[in-house]
């Protein structure tokens, strides 16, 4: 590796501390060759462009979306899950109070018929006295 020619160009340095060191490779006698590569030869390592922020941003936003649709679904499907409880609860209500409501009418009956049969007996014993049985 004597030849000049295979030698990189050097690049007058302006601070030394923005240049690194790279290992060419070595030659028969196990010598290496170092090649001193300025930074500006480096490749800079570079952020997002505007587009590429505007897209992760459309992303962050899509997600915050879907996960308040996640959050109104479940929601829903609580609140869903609560009316459908207190509907069956006003269900079993509703067939307890109607059964409640049939055995009053009964009783209802039962005792008017009570009335009519006392009041009968009452106007008949008035007339003539009825054995009872």
């Amino acid at each position: 590796m004597n030849d000049t020619s295979q030698q990189p160009a050097h690049v007058p340095l302006r601070d030394p501390r923005s240049a690194h060191i790279e290992r060419v490779g070595r030659d028969a006698e196990g010598l290496a060759e170092v090649c001193v590569v300025p930074a500006a030869a480096r490749p800079r390592t570079v952020g997002p462009g505007r587009k590429e922020r505007a897209y992760i941003e459309r992303i962050a936003e899509a997600e915050r979306e879907l996960e308040t649709a996640r959050l109104l679904e479940r929601g829903s499907n609580r609140l869903l899950d609560r009316l459908e409880r207190e509907a069956e609860a006003a269900r079993r209500l509703e067939r307890r109070l109607s059964f409640a409501l049939g055995a009053l009418q009964a009783q209802n009956l039962a005792l008017q018929a009570k009335v009519r049969e006392l009041s009968a007996e009452a106007d008949g014993s008035s007339a003539a006295p009825r054995l009872r049985r």
